[in-house]
């Protein structure tokens, strides 16, 4: 099984269904990569995510779950919560890069990296200590870095096993609303505001989309 790197902060991971982009997508992944040299990055097709997953949460509920999803961008979410829960560190969606260097939005990775989308989720149980601008609204789940054994993913892993039975063999108007609920922004969102009320920790919000530096490559293909 994988264990967390020496120098998790330096590691990278990023998703796709295969190991191909179309031209212009994969050059601006290379010019992502290449502002960011001193990092390891790590590319997990979509049978490399599942060879993952089965070595790392053998036997266990989650990856049931996983196996269960139909939507791939349901399971990469869990992916992603999954393997930076094991290893600590960063993971990119293949659809958002950032301007900025890795290292400028992580710094020292003690603790989740916290931002906000625009995207509003009202919810009965929301954190009340959130400044009034990002009240009812959900948070970044394009990239995702903490520490290894981070609270706030093992939250989520937990609310994914919780959540689930709620989602077999049902039908949704909106696909996309219902990947956000199982695995997406807004389970993401339940996850941090509830370590934020058990724990009383104080994660420094970094703005909006990372302080306004997230950025879509082109020739961006959805997974819905």
């Amino acid at each position: 099984q994988s264990a967390p790197h020496k120098d998790f902060k330096r590691h990278c991971y990023i998703t796709w269904k295969s190991s191909r982009l179309p031209r212009s997508h994969a050059k601006d992944l290379a010019k992502f990569i290449a502002i960011n040299s001193e990092y390891d990055f790590h590319f997990f097709d979509d049978k490399a995510q599942q060879a993952w997953m089965e070595e790392n949460f053998p036997g266990s509920r989650i990856l049931e779950i996983y196996n269960g999803m139909k939507f791939p961008a349901a399971k990469s979410g869990i992916f992603r919560y999954s393997i930076v829960w094991k290893l600590g560190g960063t993971y990119f969606s293949i659809n958002r890069f950032t301007h900025l260097q890795i290292a400028q939005i992580i710094g020292n990775l003690d603790d989740f990296k916290l931002s906000f989308s625009k995207v509003t989720y009202p919810r009965e149980s929301e954190f009340l200590g959130y400044p009034k601008e990002y009240k009812g609204l959900s948070i970044i789940e394009y990239t995702v870095s903490a520490p290894p054994g981070n609270q706030v993913l093992f939250n989520a892993l937990r609310m994914i096993e919780d959540k689930a039975p709620l989602y077999w063999n049902k039908r949704f108007e909106k696909v996309s609303r219902a990947i956000w609920g199982i695995a997406g922004p807004y389970l993401l969102t339940d996850a941090v505001d509830k370590y934020l009320t058990d724990t009383g920790v104080n994660l420094e919000i970094q703005g909006f989309d990372f302080n306004d530096s997230l950025w879509v490559p082109r020739g961006l293909e959805f997974r819905y």
